[in-house]
């Protein structure tokens, strides 16, 4: 018998003992026999899926059969986005991004001897209309693995360490690639989830940076510049272009930024120019959380004689 309760909070507690409770909200269900997502709410069993009505009772059944190990059961009156009806298995899982339900992936294709490093189901691969391999991962929702990537194979076995990188939040090893002059280029593929909750692949190029012998207050080790930054060890996600706002920045005034944004003190002032000759403004810059630069601009000379800052 279904225990349904209505709109209740998503952090309500578990039921102790038995199969737990499935809550009626506006819109989905929550059940407290769920585990909780990584945000500490509740996985939403939504009432509208796939173009059909899901019931308390349809997703009662999906839940058993989670607890429980059993094949996800089989629902039918989902619609294409062409109106046309079929079948398909509702499934409740854990994937990289934490636990989902939905409509359970198809499962054609070729299975692999690699297998997904968070549900340990092997790897599919598929064909697209051009004959060329893609891969998918069941806990991996939505990411499509190419086999050739920039005109390089990219194999199962490297896609793997590809996803055993991304549950850490890091991008995979460094790989070669050729550009179209035929010059090598290192890049690496990392895994990152969107904010429709969907993964997908984003290129991470290997900056060739060199060591100048202007030293960081804050990691006491040189700052690093490439052909159009500067870097530091304190902020790693840093990218501290060397012009900005027609100002030349020097690695000693980047160490300003950096000591105050560590120390959190008030950020150094510098003198930018406007575009087109328009006179110049004074503007203090920090370090955003993101490594970013962020001005924000202070009356100077200049404003105070009418120019807009």
């Amino acid at each position: 018998m279904i225990k349904l309760k209505a709109k209740q909070n998503e952090g309500s507690d578990t039921e102790k003992g038995g199969r737990g409770i499935l809550w009626d909200n506006d819109t989905y269900f929550t059940h407290s026999g769920l585990p909780k997502k990584p945000d500490g709410f509740r996985l939403k069993l939504w009432k509208e899926l796939g173009g059909r009505t899901m019931s308390a009772e349809d997703w009662e059944s999906v839940v058993l059969a989670y607890k429980t190990g059993r094949q996800p059961p089989i629902f039918k009156g989902f619609k294409t986005a062409k109106e046309e009806e079929y079948s398909a298995p509702v499934e409740i899982w854990m994937t990289a991004g934490g636990i989902r339900a939905d409509i359970a992936p198809r499962n054609a294709g070729t299975a692999l001897g690699i297998r997904c490093p968070v549900t340990n189901e092997p790897l599919l691969m598929r064909r697209s209309t051009k004959n060329s391999p893609y891969y998918l991962a069941k806990g991996f929702p939505g990411l499509v693995m190419h086999g050739n990537v920039r005109n390089r194979t990219i194999t199962p076995q490297e896609w793997l360490e590809v996803l055993k990188a991304g549950l850490e939040g890091k991008p995979g090893p460094q790989m070669a690639f050729t550009n179209q002059q035929g010059a090598l280029y290192n890049m690496a593929l990392q895994i990152v989830q969107n904010e429709q909750g969907k993964f997908e692949v984003e290129n991470q190029y290997e900056i060739e940076k060199t060591a100048t012998k202007v030293i960081c207050p804050v990691s006491k080790t040189p700052i690093m510049e490439s052909k159009n930054c500067y870097f530091s060890d304190a902020f790693p996600e840093m990218r501290f272009p060397k012009q900005f706002w027609g100002h030349a920045f020097t690695p000693e005034e980047v160490c300003l930024v950096v000591e105050a944004t560590a120390n959190k003190t008030e950020p150094p002032r510098f003198t930018f120019t406007r575009g087109g000759g328009r006179g110049t403004y004074e503007a203090a810059i920090s370090l955003g959380k993101d490594g970013f630069l962020v001005p924000t601009p202070i009356e100077s000379e200049s404003a105070a004689q009418g120019i807009t800052v």
